[in-house]
């Protein structure tokens, strides 16, 4: 069972990685080439305006995969794929009216306190027909198991990216104008190839127009959206309170460091990948709460163990996607860490929301999320600033996986070994922490203690749970 559940990870996030490599190696060039205020405008322009994106989705990923599937339903499944595109670029066109008369508004509110960032942010929102026809492209082949499609697709948009951004940063000594450009094109682009290598379900055949599919879609697509929306808002809000608390000159330090922790939930979304369709079958099957609780431990200890591990590598990161002044980005390493740890750490926990079936709670559990971060950061940021900002983001991603697993432990119980749970945490958060206070050598010997202990408990574990992990 945890060959094939780590096999499909790597096969899986061999995908996730390439779609994702995008942002996160423009970084380099960005820092190298166009200056930390650079970074700032384009970090804070293209989240805001991904943001806006989800609300535009409306939910269809989700919709249109459960019609798609659905057995219960029947609706014809290329009509299913043509409707759920048709209400995203529909809506599309109902916000760009909406939004036009009220850009000005919008970007004064969310950027009154740093000016620069205006401009650039409504240049960034010309991303979003491009990043959502992609993205929907990109869900339909998955869907319908064209992985090779899916790959090339996902390597053709980093190629063209990364390509243009070296060719007009790097070697035209292009300016942050030129930077956005390339990126509008390129994820246009590559949205363009999408569609037509998905030329037989749209042009193959007459569109005819299903009024029942197409309002099940939109009344099925708005919780997800909402959902989807207030999930993106967690990572993003951050940036509005620096802002408005006069962080700006900081930011491109905080920014790195966020970036830097994503690595982690790289890993993270190729596991969940995998895990997903494997815990949805053993969520109702006999056995299946000793089961997933057993994995839960193997991999709980292994993720917080990886965190000090990662740490050894925070100055060789540094000097490569920036140069020696990011050192604040290299303290706040850890925190986002650890962030990213215990989100992993909720896709388990929340297993209990899909055994009761109570889908209102997710939506419910991130409009708590967002309360509790926008209050985290304005007590926090004031005081602490960028440090106040990473905390805010760990601690609200543990509170998202610890409510869960509490409040609805009747439904499915998680068994997190409470003692070697908080014990390996302990010992992680111990280890982070001296890695900057002790001389390398010093550190690596006391790495390697922790190591051996950990590997003696991960064979324990191993051993007690043999048989119900079928290893």
């Amino acid at each position: 069972m945890l060959k094939t559940l780590f096999k499909d990870s790597i096969i899986y996030g061999i995908a996730n990685v390439l779609q994702k490599l995008v942002p996160f190696l423009v970084i380099p060039i960005i820092t190298h080439y166009l200056g930390s205020k650079a970074l700032k405008i384009y970090d804070v322009s293209f989240v805001y305006a991904y943001l806006f994106s989800w609300l535009i989705i409306l939910g269809q990923d989700n919709a249109a995969s459960i019609l798609y599937f659905s057995s219960k339903d029947r609706f014809d499944k290329p009509q299913v794929l043509e409707h759920g595109l048709a209400i995203q670029l529909g809506f599309l066109c109902l916000a760009t009216i909406i939004f036009l008369p009220l850009k000005n508004f919008i970007a004064d509110a969310l950027f009154r306190a740093d000016r620069e960032i205006e401009p650039y942010w409504l240049k960034a929102l010309l991303i979003i027909p491009g990043h959502i026809v992609l993205n929907y492209s990109l869900n339909m082949m998955i869907w319908k198991k064209m992985k090779n499609s899916y790959l090339f697709l996902c390597l053709l948009q980093v190629l063209l990216t990364l390509g243009g951004v070296s060719v007009v940063v790097v070697m035209m000594n292009g300016d942050i104008n030129r930077l956005f450009l390339v990126l509008i094109a390129s994820t246009t682009i590559s949205a363009i190839a999408g569609l037509l290598m998905q030329s037989k379900t749209f042009l193959s055949r007459r569109i005819t127009l299903n009024k029942v599919l197409l309002k099940k879609l939109v009344w099925i697509g708005i919780p997800f959206a909402l959902t989807s929306f207030f999930h993106q808002i967690l990572p993003s809000i951050d940036r509005y309170f620096l802002l408005q608390y006069h962080y700006a000159g900081e930011l491109p330090q905080y920014i790195l460091a966020v970036k830097l922790g994503g690595m982690l939930g790289v890993g993270v979304s190729a596991f969940v990948l995998a895990f997903t369709p494997y815990s949805m079958n053993k969520i109702n099957e006999v056995g299946g709460e000793k089961e997933i609780s057993a994995l839960f431990q193997l991999v709980s200890v292994t993720a917080m163990i990886t965190v000090p591990v990662l740490l050894l590598f925070k100055d060789l990161l540094i000097d490569f996607f920036a140069d020696p002044s990011y050192q604040a980005s290299a303290r706040l390493l850890p925190l986002f860490f650890f962030a990213w740890v215990f989100d992993l750490f909720y896709y388990f926990s929340v297993l209990s929301i899909y055994k009761s079936q109570k889908s209102y709670f997710v939506l419910f559990l991130f409009i708590l999320g967002v309360v509790l971060i926008s209050g985290f950061n304005a007590l926090l940021i004031p005081i602490y600033g960028i440090y106040g900002a990473a905390f805010s983001f760990c601690i609200v991603k543990v509170i998202l996986f610890f409510v869960p697993l509490l409040w609805l432990r009747k439904y499915f119980r998680i068994s997190i070994q409470a003692y070697g749970f908080l014990g390996f945490l302990a010992l992680a958060i111990f280890c982070s922490y001296l890695v900057y206070r002790l001389e390398m050598y010093q550190y690596l010997v006391v790495l390697a203690i922790v190591l051996i202990t950990f590997l003696f408990y991960l064979n324990k574990l191993l051993r007690t749970h043999r048989n119900v992990l079928a290893l």
